[in-house]
């Protein structure tokens, strides 16, 4: 293990996997195929590859743009914090000012501490039971936090649906994947939600969405896809230039009450929907949540095609137990 001792700025000691910002005709830039690379080794799905930028301005990881499914959740910096530069998200930031040349390369698992001030590069373990014990019962040991897999290896994530404040715990200790709000009256849940450092994703039309900053991603309706993603863009750019705010990165379409809408090509990451309205055509459009009432439903969704799955937060043991018995037993 490496330590590295700077200046931090966050609330939260954070793990990920090390990604450095190069520049290519003075434009910052990241190696895309290293993201696919990690990906593939580390065996995660496609929203759970969590990246610590190294980067010489905080400014420049901010603001630099990372593949679908991969989520910026820590800075190592070169030069001091800016006193007028903005982190909406709050992300964990801690500033090396002399950080060796090819310190920490790519890959390499990083803990970001700014409570501590520190950078341990490839940590002990005993560092990473510390950063469990802080980030509560989400990374709890125990057999309902492993991932559950299909025997083929896909990995399935069971997201729990809340509905009130006191689901966010019984969720979290049986050991569901992310939180998500989709009922209106569930909003006031969301600060609840962002304070277990969980994905959280909560369904809201594109005003609203983009002042909820913090979110791992939002759902939106049909109609606000419905121009594409250049035009979603484009929106998304006028508020970022107007409120200085960073975008949630991921979006998921929700289908269930409108499953004949046409996708415009590449308009969305995922969609979501229920059992009847999962799509026949599974490779033709992104991967699908489905939303169930009850765990015993699992089984028939993951064999229709389904890339993950969104229950009611006190079946997320059941749902586990559900999908691992099949899979053992294909």
């Amino acid at each position: 293990m490496m330590t590295l001792v700077g200046n931090g700025s966050g609330q939260r000691p954070v793990l990920g996997w090390a990604v450095n910002v190069t520049y290519l005709d003075r434009r910052p830039t990241i190696d895309i195929a290293t993201i696919a690379r990690l990906r593939k080794s580390v065996e995660v799905d496609e929203t759970a590859l969590d990246i610590v930028l190294v980067v010489d301005r905080i400014d420049v990881g901010l603001w630099m743009p990372l593949p679908v499914g991969s989520t910026l959740v820590g800075i190592v910096s070169q030069q001091p914090f800016p006193p007028d530069i903005q982190n909406p998200l709050d992300i964990p930031c801690v500033h090396v000012s002399e950080l060796p040349d090819e310190a920490i390369a790519d890959g390499m698992l990083v803990l970001v501490d700014p409570l501590r001030n520190l950078v341990l590069v490839e940590p002990t373990a005993d560092e990473l039971v510390r950063i469990q014990i802080t980030r509560k019962t989400r990374y709890a040991i125990g057999d309902g936090h492993i991932p559950v897999h299909t025997r083929g290896g896909v990995n399935i994530p069971i997201y729990a649906e809340i509905v009130t404040e006191s689901d966010i715990a019984v969720s979290l200790s049986q050991g569901a994947d992310g939180l998500v709000i989709l009922m209106e009256s569930a909003v006031d849940t969301w600060d609840a939600c962002l304070a277990t450092g969980s994905q959280v994703w909560v369904s809201a039309e594109l005003s609203t969405a983009l002042e909820r900053t913090g979110t791992t991603g939002w759902v939106t309706s049909p109609s606000t896809v419905e121009a594409g993603r250049p035009a979603f863009q484009a929106a998304v750019s006028d508020v970022i230039r107007e409120k200085g705010i960073v975008v949630p990165p991921l979006r998921i379409v929700d289908v269930r009450c409108d499953a004949s809408f046409v996708l415009p090509e590449d308009a969305a990451d995922h969609l979501l929907c229920d059992l009847e309205t999962l799509p026949i055509d599974i490779l033709s459009t992104p991967p699908c949540w489905v939303v169930l009432t009850t765990a015993q439903d699992a089984t028939a969704a993951v064999i229709g095609g389904a890339a993950g799955l969104v229950v009611p937060a006190a079946a997320i043991a059941e749902t586990k137990d559900i999908l691992r018995h099949a899979a053992a037993h294909e």
